[in-house]
C-alpha cells in the first residue's frame, strides 16, 4: 500500500471517528450505556412515558428504533417517524396527573428484551385513564436498549 494510500486511509478513519460518536451525541446519559438486565430494561418504560410526557421526539429517537413498528391502543399502525410526530403533536399531560404501571414483567433472551404490562394515567381525582395492556419488544445493540416494536390494546375500565 502506498504512503498516499495509507494517508488517505487514516485521514478518512479519523474523520470516521470524530463523526461516529456525533450520530448518536443526542442520545449521552442515561441513553448512551445500559446494562443488558431486566431492571435497566423496565426503566426503558419509565424513560418512554418521560419522553412522550416531555414530547421529546429527540428522546424518543433514542429510544426507538430506526425502524420501529407501533400498533397503538386505536389500532394503528405507526412507524419510527409517524411515532415521533404523533408526540410532537401530543396534548400536554393534566396538571396532577401521575403516569402508573401495573403487573409489568421483563424477560431477556439474548439480545432482544421484552416487556409487557399495564399502562395508565391516574388524575388527580384518583380516575384512571387510557389504560391499556401493552407489549414491547426491545434489542440490545452497541451497550444500549432500543424498543423495535410495541403493540397496546386499551382496557376497558368500569364507569
Amino acid at each position: 500500500m502506498s504512503y498516499l494510500r495509507i494517508s488517505a486511509f487514516i485521514r478518512g478513519g479519523a474523520v470516521l471517528f470524530f463523526l461516529v460518536p456525533l450520530a448518536h451525541s443526542a442520545c449521552s446519559g442515561e441513553w448512551s450505556r445500559q446494562a443488558k438486565a431486566q431492571p435497566a430494561l423496565l426503566h426503558m418504560e419509565d424513560l418512554w412515558v418521560q419522553a412522550l410526557s416531555d414530547r421529546s421526539a429527540a428522546e424518543l429517537d433514542c429510544l426507538l428504533f430506526p425502524d420501529f413498528m407501533d400498533s397503538n391502543w386505536k389500532g394503528d399502525s405507526l412507524n419510527h417517524d409517524q411515532v415521533l410526530q404523533a408526540a410532537a403533536k401530543r396534548a400536554p399531560v393534566p396538571a396532577g396527573a401521575k403516569h402508573e404501571f401495573a403487573d409489568m414483567k421483563a424477560r431477556i433472551y439474548g439480545d432482544t428484551g421484552i416487556v409487557t404490562g399495564v399502562s395508565y394515567w391516574r388524575y388527580a381525582d384518583g380516575s384512571e385513564h387510557a389504560r391499556a395492556r401493552f407489549t414491547d419488544v426491545f434489542i440490545y445493540r452497541e451497550h444500549r436498549w432500543q424498543a423495535v416494536a410495541g403493540h397496546e390494546t386499551p382496557i376497558e375500565t368500569a364507569k
